[in-house]
């Protein structure tokens, strides 16, 4: 049941074109199907106020005071039910001026075309917290700003998710002179309290005074102090971008630590039924914190129950270890008769120093056999020829050798040619055994080549070793480290690896 109300204010310049819906609010609903606003002035405000003043001067004798003729004409909002009308206002006032004298209507008033709309029990008034621009509705997202501009409400919404609530009213322009006694009809306190209670069981609205406050509210301070309770129930209930930070935060700590499967399982179950609560308005940012608070204690408690088992199945590993590291020591006893790296290097580098040696002289002693036989070649054949071009041969072989260049001429020389033709024949013939000559150069440095590459394999071998003894070493020293932590794999492959890498 609505409130009764008969909230008295002065008028101003626009109460008229108000009433008359002259001028059209911004915040109008619009009227329902079947309905329609009532307005009738029954006497202008000037000429009641002349009435007045010559009834009062008639009557007393004397001019009204100023202060009294401001103080002529007020204007009251009444609640109404939605089946009320304006007969029900006349006849309301006919008994207040029963009651209490005045209560004379100039202006009277029904609107029906006012009120609010509501989704999950919020209350969005039209201007303040949702406005229609360019038939689309849209509200706030900043809902601290107390007089927000068109830019302001940038959140669209469908309004057909919404419930209008009219808020069925009268405005009536009335004064309290009273036409019989040609005076004010004064009012105390306890009259105007209750005025309020007649007003309300006439009209069949509840009556509830505020017994802690004297002061009377207007509709408006009413209107404002619903869509600032709406406002804060608003900001009071979780969002999807308060609840996507808790989840973030709880992952986070699930992945700390080592959290499984069903710990992320029942975490995104949780997730679940917190964002269908918020879709239905049903979660405020407490609930969402306790509904939080519940799973990190649950969580915490999963986790002490999981390092109580972690610490009963540590005991076995930590007697394990134990075994180990006295393995280990044995290892390094044994480690430490073995041959020094230092005297394995010794031996090796000794080894290609000889391997080195021996190649230079191989490489030397080849390259002197190939000058030798070269210089002899040369010697032997420019003797032969000189032999043959003297005539004076003293040896069977350069007979043979002056035979041939003979044999060379008489086959291959024509008759005419002259003795030099000859000489050039002889020395074309010099020429082929040089190219041979070279020949067998070229695979004495093919052999050259070779030794140099053997000695560049020799250089690698010595590469190997020398990391070999580092690998050993870092070995050792790892195994050493491997043993003495808390926590330590079996040393069976470790120890078998560097046994072998010694053999090597």
């Amino acid at each position: 049941m609505r409130k009764g109300s008969f909230a008295v204010r002065a008028c101003n310049s626009n109460t008229s074109a108000h009433n008359s819906r002259k001028n059209v609010p911004r915040y109008l609903l619009g009227l329902e199907i079947g309905t329609e606003n009532y307005y009738r002035m029954t006497i202008g405000d000037d000429k009641f106020i002349t009435k007045c003043k010559d009834a009062y001067l008639e009557k007393v004798g004397q001019k009204m005071q100023t202060l009294n003729i401001e103080n002529l004409i007020n204007e009251v909002v009444i609640t109404l039910k939605k089946e009320q009308d304006e007969t029900d206002v006349k006849k309301l006032f006919k008994k207040l001026n029963e009651e209490f004298g005045g209560h004379q209507i100039l202006e009277l008033s029904v609107h029906r075309d006012e009120g609010y709309f509501v989704k999950d029990d919020i209350a969005y008034y039209p201007t303040k917290t949702i406005l229609k621009k360019d038939d689309k509705y849209f509200i706030l997202s900043n809902l601290d700003i107390k007089n927000p501009e068109n830019e302001d409400f940038d959140i669209e919404v469908d309004i057909s998710e919404f419930t209008k609530v009219y808020n069925y009213h009268a405005h009536a322009k009335f004064s309290m002179f009273d036409k019989d006694t040609s005076k004010m009809a004064r009012m105390q306190k306890k009259d105007m309290s209750k005025r309020i209670k007649v007003v309300s069981e006439f009209l069949g609205l509840h009556y509830a005074p505020d017994k802690n406050s004297r002061i009377k509210k207007s509709v408006n301070q009413i209107k404002d102090e619903h869509n600032e309770k709406s406002k804060q129930e608003l900001k009071n209930l979780a969002t999807l971008k308060i609840l996507q930070e808790q989840m973030k935060r709880l992952r986070a700590e699930l992945k700390l630590n080592n959290a499984t499967r069903k710990d992320y399982a029942i975490l995104e179950k949780l997730n679940k039924e917190l964002k269908l609560k918020i879709k239905n308005k049903d979660l405020t940012i407490e609930d969402l914190n306790n509904s939080t608070l519940s799973y990190n204690e649950m969580l915490a408690e999963d986790f002490i129950e999981q390092n109580q088992k972690l610490r009963d199945d540590l005991q076995p590993l930590e007697d394990k270890n134990k075994v180990l590291t006295d393995k280990v020591k044995s290892l390094e006893s044994k480690l430490a008769y073995s041959p020094s790296m230092e005297m394995l290097q010794a031996k090796f580098d000794l080894k290609m120093k000889e391997q080195i040696l021996e190649y230079n002289k191989i490489k030397k002693v080849t390259e002197d056999m190939n000058i030798k036989y070269i210089e002899e070649e040369e010697k032997s054949i420019f003797s032969k020829i000189a032999s043959t071009i003297n005539g004076t041969s003293r040896d069977k072989e350069s007979d043979k050798a002056l035979d041939d260049i003979k044999f060379l001429i008489s086959e291959y020389v024509l008759p005419n040619n002259s003795f030099f033709q000859n000489i050039k024949n002889a020395i074309i013939k010099l020429r082929n055994k040089a190219i041979e000559l070279l020949k067998e150069k070229k695979e004495l440095e093919v052999t050259n080549k070779k030794l140099e590459e053997q000695n560049i394999q020799l250089q690698i071998k010595s590469n190997k070793v020398h990391y070999s003894k580092q690998q050993l070493q870092n070995n050792f020293d790892r195994l050493h480290k491997q043993y003495e932590s808390e926590f330590s794999i079996s040393p069976k492959d470790s120890i078998e690896e560097t046994s072998k890498m010694q053999i090597k």
